[in-house]
Formats: C-alpha cells, sequence, structure tokens
C-alpha cells in the first residue's frame, strides 16, 4: 500500500460529505422558502373551511311548517 493512498482516499471522503452538506443545505432552504408559502395557503385553506362549516342558514325559518 503506498503512503499517499490513504490519504487521497479521506479526500474522497471529505469531498463526498462536502457534496452531501450542499445538498442537504439546499434541500433545507427550499422547505424554508417554500413552507412559508405552504403555510399561509394551509391557514387560507383551514379559515375558509371553518367559515363554511358555520355560516348560518340565509332563512332560519326554511322547512319549518307554518
Amino acid at each position: 500500500m503506498a503512503a499517499g493512498s490513504s490519504w487521497c482516499v479521506s479526500s474522497r471522503r471529505g469531498i463526498f460529505a462536502a457534496k452531501k452538506l450542499g445538498r442537504f443545505a439546499l434541500a433545507a432552504a427550499g422547505v424554508l422558502k417554500f413552507g412559508k408559502l405552504f403555510l399561509l395557503a394551509a391557514l387560507g385553506l383551514g379559515a375558509g373551511f371553518l367559515q363554511l362549516i358555520r355560516r348560518k342558514p340565509a332563512n332560519p325559518n326554511v322547512g319549518e311548517g307554518a
């Protein structure tokens, strides 16, 4: 085994780890960026759904025998 071969292997592992961390950082940045958008959309849909559920009928006397 040559003296420099172990350095080369550890260097490759370092490069691989750096690439992996870079990809993780990009994924985290994307989640943070678009997570706010998804959160706002979910809040808007939830508010609309609650309004739909809590809506009062237009005429409360409909269906009663007069």
